[in-house]
C-alpha cells in the first residue's frame, strides 16, 4: 500500500491491502478475486502496470462537470476497469508459474453531455437571468459607491460649515 490514508479500503483487513489505485471488490463477489481500477490503471501504483498500457487522463479519468451556481450536470464520464487478481497457485499447474498480476478483463465508460437543445434552454431560462442578476449587482455597487462617497463629502462639508457657524 503506497498511501497510508487508504488503509480504510483494505478489505477484509490490513493484510489484504492492495497497491494504490486498486479497490478489492472480492468481498462483494463471494470471494471471487475482482479488483476495480481506473482504465489502464490510471493513477494506480506503477507496480501494477502491464506492458503496452498507456494511461491518459483525457481518455481514462472519471470527471463530473457541474454548473457551479445551479448544481446542474453539464457533462460527466464514469470510467472503470474490472480486473482479476491472478496469484501463483501450486494446486493448478496453469497458475504455478505466473507472477502476482492484476489482469484487466474489461473497461467501460459511461458518458453524458447536455444536448444542444437542453443547453440552449438552460441558457435562456437560467443562464441569462443569472447574467442579468450579476450585472445588476455590479451596477448597484458601481453606482452605490460613488453616491456614498459624494454623500460622505457633502456631510463633511456640512459639518465644517456648521462648526464655522457655531464659532462665529
Amino acid at each position: 500500500m503506497t498511501n497510508p490514508d487508504n488503509i480504510g479500503f483494505c478489505s477484509p483487513d490490513v493484510v489484504h491491502c492492495l497497491p494504490s489505485g486498486l479497490l478489492n471488490s472480492a468481498p462483494c463477489h463471494y470471494g471471487f478475486p475482482l479488483v476495480m481500477s481506473s482504465p489502464h490503471f490510471l493513477n494506480a501504483d506503477s507496480s501494477v502496470m502491464l506492458p503496452g498500457m498507456k494511461p491518459k487522463k483525457k481518455d481514462h479519468a472519471t470527471y463530473l462537470d457541474i454548473h457551479m451556481e445551479t448544481g446542474i450536470t453539464m457533462q460527466t464520464a464514469k470510467r472503470m476497469q474490472i480486473n482479476i487478481h491472478l496469484k501463483k497457485n501450486k494446486k493448478f499447474p496453469q497458475f504455478s508459474e505466473i507472477e502476482d498480476v492484476f489482469y484487466p478483463v474489461l473497461w467501460f465508460s459511461e458518458n453524458y453531455v447536455i444536448s444542444d437543445t437542453h443547453a440552449a434552454k438552460f441558457n435562456s431560462v437560467i443562464g441569462r437571468p443569472l447574467y442579468m442578476y450579476h450585472l445588476t449587482q455590479l451596477l448597484v455597487i458601481g453606482l452605490g459607491v460613488p453616491v456614498l462617497c459624494v454623500k460622505a463629502i457633502v456631510l463633511g462639508v456640512e459639518r465644517i460649515n456648521l462648526r464655522q457657524l457655531q464659532v462665529s
